[in-house]
C-alpha cells in the first residue's frame, strides 16, 4: 500500500523519511493531488539503470 502524506507533513521530515525504504516509496500531495515522490538513492539508481537499458534497446532497434 502506497504511503501518502500531505506535503504540509515536510514540517516533521524525520518522520516521513523514516516511512521511506529501498522498495517504500512516500508520495506528498499538494492541495489533494499528487505533487512528488521520496525514494531511496538507491531505487533511484535502479531506475536510472533501466531508462538507461530502454534508451539503448531504442537506440538498437533503431540502427536495425
Amino acid at each position: 500500500m502506497p504511503c501518502i502524506r500531505p506535503i504540509s507533513n515536510l514540517k516533521n521530515y524525520k518522520e516521513i523519511l523514516k516511512e521511506v525504504d529501498s522498495n517504500k516509496r512516500v508520495y506528498l500531495t499538494k492541495k489533494g493531488l499528487g505533487a512528488y515522490a521520496i525514494m531511496s538513492v538507491e531505487e533511484a539508481d535502479e531506475l536510472d539503470k533501466i531508462k538507461s537499458m530502454f534508451g539503448l534497446i531504442s537506440d538498437l532497434k533503431l540502427a536495425d
